[in-house]
């Protein structure tokens, strides 16, 4: 279920985001309006995670056939954990006019950096 927020849940969500934004070094948040730094899609958000992703992909590589045929699991996990990586899809998305819904690992890697971007409905999803 996808409900949007009230008032008190949507700047509580605004002012967490601002937070967000300030402590990742992605940019700064105006009211509802956010801006992001030039090196918002290669910065500091993604530093840790490309390490991670070297270090996964080595663990993959390094796998024999007998690996490959008898340990399902491992490989499972590998290769999700490979996947969040790069983009988690767990995290908050975005919708921007007449796209599909980003995640904000897409979204902070394709954004213009600089554009002021407005915030319009902040929903929260439910399962």
């Amino acid at each position: 279920m996808v409900e949007d927020l009230r008032h008190k849940e949507r700047s509580d969500a605004l002012q967490a985001f601002g937070k967000w934004l300030k402590k990742e070094n992605l940019g700064k948040l105006k009211k509802s309006s956010f801006t992001l730094n030039e090196d918002a899609g290669y910065g500091k958000h993604f530093v840790g995670r490309y390490a991670k992703f070297h270090q996964l992909a080595e663990e993959l590589s390094a796998m024999t056939a007998d690996d490959y045929l008898h340990c399902f699991r491992d490989i499972c996990n590998l290769t999700a954990d490979l996947k969040k990586s790069v983009v988690d899809e767990d995290d908050d998305y975005v919708f921007l006019a007449g796209t599909t819904l980003l995640t904000m690992d897409e979204f902070l890697r394709f954004a213009a950096p600089a554009m002021n971007y407005h915030i319009g409905s902040i929903c929260k999803y439910h399962q």
